[in-house]
C-alpha cells in the first residue's frame, strides 16, 4: 500500500512541499519494510529517502540528520557495519556542529554507534561510547528521562562486562530511584526489573555481600512477574542470578524454592518443553546438585 501510495505521488513531487510529503511516505515504507525484516528492501528506500531530503530540504541540514542516522542504524543491521559506523560517524560530527554537543537525538546516534563498534569487535571504543551517550542523554534530557535511564542500564551492564564492577553498580544505583517511580504497569515495570537484575549480577560478578544481592533479586523478580508471560529474558536472567547467589551463599532451600517457582510459571503459562527457558531452568538445576 505504501510502495503504492509512492508511485502516485512520485509524479507529483515536482514542488518541494509535494517532495516533503513523498519523504514521509517512503520514511514510513523504509520503517515498515524494517520491522518486516526486509532490510536489503529497507536500505534501498531509506537510501532514496536521504537522497531526496538532499534536495527538498537543501537549507536544513539538521532537519536532514534523522535520516541519515536511520540509514546509519538500518546499515548495522544489515551486516554492514562498517558502512554504518562510517556514516554514524559522520552524522555525530555534524548533530555537534549543527546542533550541539548535549542533544537527546545526539545520545540515540551515539548509542547506535556504540553499537556498530560493537560489531566491529572494538570493544574499548564501544564503551567509550556509551559512556560518552549515557552522559549525553543525561545532560539533554535530565535524570528522569526515559531514553537516559534505558541507555544507563546498558552502559552499565557494558562495565560489568568490561570488569568494572563498581562503577556499573553506581550507575545502576543512580537510575533505580527514577526508573522504581516509572514502574507503571508494562513496559516500565519490565525496564525497573531489567536494571534490579544487571544491579544483582554487577554484584555477583564484584564478589559482594550476597545476602544484599539477594534482596536485590528478589526484588527484580517480583517486578518482573506480572509481565514474565512476555518479558521471559527479564524473568530468566532474575531466576538464574538469585539461584546463583543463593548457591554461593549455602541457601540451598531457598535455590529449591526459586526453581520450584520458575516450574511453576513454565507450567502455569504453558511454556512449550523444548523452549529455551526450559533448557534454562534444567540447567539451574544440574548447577544446584553440582553445587
Amino acid at each position: 500500500m505504501l510502495r503504492e501510495l509512492d508511485g502516485r505521488l512520485q509524479p507529483l513531487a515536482t514542488t518541494q512541499s509535494m517532495g516533503r510529503v513523498r519523504i514521509t511516505a517512503l520514511e514510513a515504507l523504509a520503517s515498515a519494510l524494517n520491522r518486516a525484516e526486509r532490510v536489503d528492501e529497507a536500505l534501498a528506500v531509506q537510501r532514496e529517502v536521504v537522497a531526496l531530503m538532499e534536495v527538498h530540504y537543501a537549507s536544513q541540514p539538521a532537519t536532514r540528520l534523522l535520516a541519515r542516522s536511520n540509514l546509519g542504524a538500518m546499515l548495522l543491521s544489515d551486516n554492514a557495519a562498517a558502512e554504518g559506523v562510517a556514516l554514524l560517524e559522520e552524522v555525530d560530527h555534524d548533530y555537534v556542529r549543527l546542533v550541539g554537543e548535549a542533544t537527546v537525538q545526539r545520545a540515540v546516534v551515539l548509542n547506535q554507534l556504540g553499537i556498530g563498534y560493537e560489531l566491529l569487535g572494538d570493544k574499548a571504543r564501544h564503551l567509550e561510547t556509551l559512556l560518552l551517550a549515557t552522559q549525553v542523554a543525561r545532560e539533554a534530557g535530565g535524570p528522569e528521562n526515559r531514553f537516559y535511564l534505558q541507555i544507563a542500564v546498558t552502559t552499565a551492564q557494558a562495565l560489568t562486562g568490561a570488569g568494572r564492577h563498581d562503577e556499573s553498580a553506581r550507575l545502576l544505583r543512580d537510575v533505580l530511584p527514577a526508573l522504581e517511580a516509572r514502574a507503571a504497569p508494562g513496559i516500565d515495570a519490565v525496564n525497573y526489573a531489567y536494571a534490579l537484575g544487571a544491579l544483582g549480577f554487577a554484584m555477583l560478578e564484584a564478589g559482594g555481600d550476597r545476602r544484599e544481592a539477594i534482596a536485590v533479586l528478589v526484588r527484580a523478580e517480583q517486578a518482573v512477574l506480572p509481565h514474565a508471560r512476555d518479558f521471559m529474558v527479564v524473568y530468566d536472567n532474575a531466576m538464574r542470578h538469585l539461584a546463583r547467589a543463593l548457591r554461593e551463599s549455602g541457601g540451598s532451600t531457598g535455590m529449591r524454592r526459586v526453581l520450584e517457582r520458575y516450574q511453576a510459571l513454565l507450567d502455569a503459562e504453558g511454556i512449550p518443553d523444548d523452549s529455551p527457558w526450559r533448557r534454562s531452568l534444567q540447567r539451574m538445576r544440574e548447577q544446584a546438585v553440582a553445587g
